[in-house]
C-alpha cells in the first residue's frame, strides 16, 4: 500500500475512534455514582472510576440504560487498566448487551488497539464483527472504509476492493462510496490490473458522476487506459481532465497523452505534449523521460540527427532510462551517418555500463560501428567482452561469427579460424551463422593457400546447404580449391554441377572459364573449347 493510502488511514483512524471517547461527554444519566464515574474516567483516574461503574451496576440492576453504560465504561476502564485484558473485556460485554450500539464501539476501540500494536489480521477481524452491532448507517459505512484500508495496508488487496465495492452497493448515499470507489481503482492500478482499474473509475463515473471525488479520476482512469493500450480513450480522458488537476497530476496527465500520441505514431501531438511536458518539468529525471520518448518521436520519422540528440539528453544516472537513452543516441547518430559521434557514444556506454540491460546490443553495434570506418583493434576489443560470457548471450553466434570475420580483416588469421572454429561447434546457433561460420573458415584456410584443408570444408557446407546462396557459392570455392592443388578431374566435375545449380550466380563466368582450364590441364581439349 503507497504512502498516500497509510497516511489517509491513520487520519481517518485518529477522526474515527475518538468517538468512542466523545461517548463519555454525550450520555444523560440520574445516577449519581455514574455520573461520578464517568467524571473519574475523563481525568484518567480508571482504578477509582472502575470501582464507580461497579457501584452503578449494582444500584441499578434492571435499568437497561445505566447498565448498558456503566458496564461499557467499567469495560473501558478495566482495558486502561490493563490492555492485556481487553479482548476478554470486549467479547464479555458484547456477549452480555449484543443490542446496544456501546458493543460496536468497543469493537471499533480494540481494534484500534490491534492496529496500533501492528496486529492488523486482529484488527480486521474486530472490525468487520462490529459490523454486526448497532450504529448509524454513516458509521458503518466509514466503518467499512476503515476495514478496506486497513485490508489495503496488509496487503489484502482482493479483500479492500470487495469491501470498497460492498460500502457502495449497501450506502450508495453516503459520502463513503465515491471515496471507496476510487480507492478500489486505484488498488487496481498498483497492482497492474488496468482493465479492472478502469471499470472501477466507470463505475464511479456511473455512481457518482457530480461528486467532487469523480473529478479526480481522469488521470486514473486515462492511466488505466494507457496501460491496456487504448490510447484513444486514454487520450480523450486525460484532455478532459486537464482543467481540473492540480500541477502534479496535470504534468503526469500531458505526459501521458504524450506517450499515447506517440504509440498512435500522431507525430505531431506527440511533440507537441512532450514539449509542454518539458517546459512545465520541476526536475531533470522527469524531462530527460520526455526527451526519451521525443527522441522516439523523431527516430520513427527517420530523423534521426534530431533523434540522437533527443536521446543524448536522457543518459544521466545509472537506471534503464539513461541506458536506453546512451545506446539509442549512438545508434542514432550511427544512421545519421555520424560516426564519430556515434563512436564517442558507444564508448561512453562502454565505460559507464559493463553488463545488464542493453549490454550485448550495445557492444556489438559499437563493434559493427567501428568495423565499419576500419577500426578494426577497436571493434575486436568491444567484442571480446561478449566473447567472454557466451552462455548469457542471446546471440553467441553471431558474436563470434562477426570476431572472426574483423580478426580475418584484422590479418589475425589463426584467431580467426579458431574463432569460426568455436561457432561452429556451437550447437544452439541458427544454421545460417553456423553456415557462415563454417564457410568463413574454409574461406581463411583458402586464403592462405592451405587449399587441401579448405576444399573438404566447402565442399561440406555445399552438402549441407546445397540451395542456399552461401551453399551454392561454396560448391564454387570447393572446386577452385581442388583446381588449385592440380585436381582437376574432381574440380572439373564441381565446376560443371555449380555452372548447372546456379546459371545466373555472379562467378558463373569464372566457374567456365576454370572448366575448361580443367579440361586442358587434363588434356581433354575438345571438351576444353566449349567452357
Amino acid at each position: 500500500m503507497n504512502r498516500t493510502l497509510r497516511y489517509a488511514t491513520r487520519i481517518l483512524l485518529l477522526l474515527y475512534f475518538p468517538a468512542a471517547a466523545f461517548a463519555q461527554h454525550e450520555p444523560q444519566t440520574n445516577s449519581t455514582v455514574l455520573q461520578q464515574g464517568l467524571n473519574l474516567f475523563e481525568k484518567g483516574l480508571y482504578s477509582e472510576a472502575s470501582a464507580k461503574f461497579q457501584s452503578a451496576l449494582e444500584e441499578h440492576s434492571g435499568d437497561v440504560q445505566v447498565e448498558e453504560l456503566a458496564a461499557y465504561f467499567h469495560a473501558r476502564a478495566q482495558s486502561r487498566l490493563d490492555s492485556s485484558r481487553t479482548d476478554l473485556l470486549t467479547d464479555r460485554y458484547v456477549q452480555d448487551y449484543p443490542r446496544t450500539r456501546y458493543a460496536s464501539l468497543l469493537l471499533k476501540e480494540v481494534a484500534d488497539q490491534h492496529k496500533t500494536r501492528d496486529e492488523l489480521d486482529q484488527a480486521i477481524a474486530r472490525m468487520q464483527e462490529a459490523l454486526k452491532y448497532p450504529q448509524s448507517s454513516e458509521k458503518k459505512a466509514e466503518l467499512y472504509y476503515i476495514i478496506a484500508e486497513t485490508a489495503a495496508e496488509n496487503n489484502q488487496n482482493d479483500l479492500a476492493r470487495s469491501t470498497f465495492l460492498e460500502l457502495s452497493d449497501n450506502f450508495r448515499s453516503s459520502d463513503w462510496s465515491p471515496k471507496a470507489l476510487y480507492a478500489r481503482g486505484r488498488l487496481y492500478l498498483e497492482d497492474e490490473q488496468y482493465q479492472n482499474a478502469s471499470s472501477a473509475f466507470e463505475l464511479l463515473q456511473e455512481r457518482h458522476p457530480f461528486d467532487p471525488v469523480t473529478r479526480r479520476i481522469g488521470t486514473a482512469l486515462g492511466e488505466s487506459y494507457y496501460q491496456q493500450r487504448r490510447y484513444t480513450e486514454a487520450i480523450e480522458a486525460l484532455e478532459q481532465a486537464l482543467t481540473t488537476l492540480d500541477e502534479e497530476n496535470r504534468s503526469k496527465a500531458v505526459f501521458l497523452i504524450a506517450e499515447s500520441y506517440n504509440a498512435l505514431n500522431d507525430y505531431e501531438n506527440a511533440t507537441r505534449f512532450y514539449r509542454r511536458f518539458i517546459n512545465s518539468a520541476e526536475d531533470a529525471d522527469q524531462e530527460r523521460i520526455a526527451h526519451y520518448g521525443l527522441g522516439w518521436v523523431y527516430h520513427k520519422q527517420e530523423i534521426y540527427h534530431w533523434a540522437a540528440d533527443a536521446f543524448g539528453r536522457a543518459p544521466v544516472g545509472n537506471d534503464d532510462v539513461a541506458r536506453k537513452g546512451l545506446y539509442y543516441e549512438a545508434v542514432n547518430n550511427k544512421l545519421a551517418g555520424r560516426y564519430q559521434q556515434a563512436l564517442d557514444a558507444f564508448r561512453e556506454f562502454g565505460q559507464r555500463f559493463q553488463d545488464g540491460a542493453f549490454f550485448e546490443q550495445a557492444y556489438y553495434e559499437w563493434a559493427m560501428a567501428a568495423f565499419e570506418v576500419g577500426f578494426y583493434g577497436e571493434a575486436i576489443e568491444a567484442l571480446l567482452p561478449l566473447a567472454r560470457t557466451l552462455d548469457n548471450l542471446e546471440q553467441p553466434g553471431q558474436t563470434l561469427t562477426f570476431l572472426g570475420e574483423v580478426y580475418f580483416a584484422n590479418a589475425e588469421y589463426t584467431r580467426a579460424l579458431e574463432t569460426f572454429q568455436l561457432a561452429e561447434e556451437l550447437t544452439d546457433i541458427d544454421d545460417a551463422l553456423k553456415r557462415q561460420a563454417r564457410f568463413q573458415k574454409a574461406w581463411i584456410q583458402y586464403s592462405n593457400q592451405a587449399y587441401r584443408q579448405a576444399q573438404p570444408e566447402f565442399e561440406a557446407v555445399y552438402s549441407q546447404w546445397p540451395d542456399s546462396d552461401l551453399g551454392k557459392e561454396a560448391l564454387f570455392w570447393s572446386a577452385d580449391a581442388h583446381f588449385q592443388y592440380q585436381n582437376y578431374g574432381p574440380a572439373s566435375s564441381q565446376y560443371a554441377r555449380f555452372i548447372r545449380a546456379a546459371p545466373g550466380h555472379e562467378l558463373i563466368g569464372a566457374a567456365k572459364y576454370a572448366l575448361g582450364w580443367s579440361y586442358f590441364k587434363m588434356g581433354d581439349y575438345e571438351n576444353a573449347t566449349g567452357p
